[in-house]
């Protein structure tokens, strides 16, 4: 990605883009949905752990009402279909004892989009304490950042067996993330999942293609697919992925033109979350957490 044109475009095309984007949960691209509504709105509730508190049990709580919609086969190896990614807004998750506890891209001035098993332990019932790392396109740290908030579904921790339909979270720090760039939230139209459309995944995987050493830690990676299964909350995607892609954007990259100059932007239509080339697919529930949500901050 071209990161002086993509930022130039968000400072410069803002009021453009204000006109062809109703909310931030809605792309303009013809793949995306841009009217979902659910016939009952669902209420969904949330977790909120604030990391000034050291004891990791604590979280208060709070609803989102939400007014929209939410709409097995053989996943690949790793293998040298994975590129470098340079994009500054795919950020890394550590948690000081693996090499990487995961992978999330910003979605906002102070959010950051993420899934849930990188930020809380079931098992243990707490949250995780990790940093979060912004990466530079020569793989050098640039910032590192610790969280103020951490947000869980509570069906995450309270479901009995599989938690995986909720296995989503979003991360909000003090600082300013926008010198890094962000991505775009969509929701993907059923036609472009039912003809198998092309989708990039990125993130910090601890398997590397042939050609790159796996001691040398921490490096970001992208790989395209196409979307080959879905169910309700998930899609299901052919793109080289590994441990350390959890929490990575699942997206649609496209183009417009302004002025007559190309500038390019990234539709995030799933967050990806596990073995088997699954991703938590972004419906008005999961866009209404990163976006019009009151409750981000106390």
């Amino acid at each position: 990605m071209n990161k002086i044109k993509s930022l130039k475009y968000r400072k410069c095309v803002a009021t453009f883009m204000a006109t062809i984007i109703t909310t931030l949960s809605v792309s303009y691209t013809q793949n995306i949905q841009t009217d979902a509504v659910l016939s009952t709105p669902e209420i969904v509730h949330y977790w909120r752990h604030d990391y000034n508190d050291s004891d990791y049990t604590t979280y208060d709580k709070y609803s989102l009402i939400v007014d929209g919609r939410s709409n097995a086969k053989t996943s690949k190896t790793v293998s040298n279909d994975m590129v470098r990614d340079t994009d500054t807004a795919v950020v890394r998750l550590d948690d000081g004892k693996d090499p990487c506890g995961g992978s999330g891209f910003i979605v906002g001035d102070h959010e950051i989009a993420t899934v849930a098993h990188c930020v809380y332990n079931r098992t243990i019932n707490k949250f995780l304490d990790f940093k979060i790392s912004v990466i530079d396109e020569n793989n050098k740290v640039i910032e590192t950042i610790s969280p103020h908030y951490v947000h869980i579904n509570e069906d995450y921790e309270t479901a009995r067996g599989d938690a995986s339909p909720y296995d989503y979270a979003m991360i909000y720090v003090d600082e300013d993330l926008s010198p890094y760039g962000k991505f775009n939230i969509g929701i993907a139209l059923d036609s472009y999942a039912d003809k198998n459309g092309s989708v990039i995944v990125s993130g910090f995987p601890q398997k590397y293609p042939d050609g790159y050493d796996n001691k040398n830690w921490g490096i970001r990676f992208k790989a395209k697919g196409n979307i080959i299964g879905k169910t309700v909350d998930a899609f299901q995607y052919d793109a080289d992925v590994a441990s350390g892609d959890s929490g990575g954007p699942v997206y649609i990259e496209e183009g417009i033109v302004v002025n007559g100059e190309l500038y390019e932007y990234k539709t995030v239509i799933a967050i990806h979350k596990a073995s088997g080339n699954w991703g938590a697919k972004i419906t008005p529930k999961l866009a209404k957490l990163y976006g019009d949500n009151p409750h981000k901050t106390k």
